[in-house]
């Protein structure tokens, strides 16, 4: 059975690697929607025979302050994926192992343990570790997004969470990331909670449309209301509890 991810985190195999928030764009010639174009195109080079090769991540260490390069993104299983080369700062990595180019500063550690022990070590706060990975889809376990004053981090993750489920058939779970303690909490929000949550990011004007985009160079589009997607989860569980 494989690891959860509270467990993962525990035993220093959980890596994160961090995205860029959608931008706003213009589809249909009318309609706002928010872009996840670049997150779908990783998820589509991770389900390609080759994966998503020498993608720029970081192990996160329990209790210890380890920020990340963005503030949303995956959750990647560290067991899983293949480590190409691994760095207890970063490394100014480029390029990938796919096209022959990649290079990162400095000789890689030997494991994720050694970079662990040199992170408690040396680096017990704010130093940003990287580690550069071949990732599948099996290997992507879960959504982060890092804890701040305002909420926009966690609509942009919920965001991401409904896109991937689209494309990827997956219900992926969403954490927060707490880097100055060096701590993961479940963001525990049902169908509901997710509805009143998304009504009051729209009603301040953070939550600019439901609607989610992504465009690939395939051709593959796809465009989602995220609000009747909730709906629509809601009337199938009241239908399989009248059942």
């Amino acid at each position: 059975m494989a690891d959860s991810i509270d467990e993962l985190y525990e035993k220093n195999r959980l890596i994160v690697r961090a995205m860029d928030w959608p931008r706003i764009t213009r589809v249909d010639g009318s309609n706002f929607a928010y872009d996840f174009s670049t997150w779908a195109g990783e998820i589509a080079l991770a389900q390609s025979p080759d994966g998503l090769t020498s993608a720029s991540s970081t192990l996160l260490v329990p209790g210890v302050d380890v920020p990340t390069y963005k503030s949303i993104g995956f959750m990647i299983n560290g067991d899983t994926a293949e480590i190409e080369h691994i760095s207890e700062t970063d490394s100014s990595s480029c390029g990938n192992k796919a096209n022959g180019d990649f290079y990162a500063f400095g000789e890689s550690l030997a494991d994720l343990d050694e970079l662990v022990s040199n992170i408690r070590e040396k680096h017990t706060s704010g130093v940003m570790n990287e580690v550069n990975i071949t990732i599948s889809p099996e290997d992507i376990v879960g959504l982060f997004y890092s804890s701040s004053s305002n909420d926009r981090n966690r609509l942009y993750a919920l965001l991401a969470k409904y896109m991937i489920a689209e494309q990827m058939q997956v219900d992926l779970p969403i954490y927060e990331y707490d880097s100055k303690n060096g701590s993961i909490s479940l963001m525990d929000m049902d169908l509901a909670q997710q509805q009143e949550f998304l009504r009051s990011m729209f009603d301040s004007k953070v939550l600019r449309t439901p609607l989610l985009h992504y465009a690939l160079d395939s051709d593959e589009m796809q465009t989602i209301n995220i609000a009747d997607k909730i709906k629509e989860q809601m009337m199938s569980n009241e239908s399989a509890m009248d059942k």
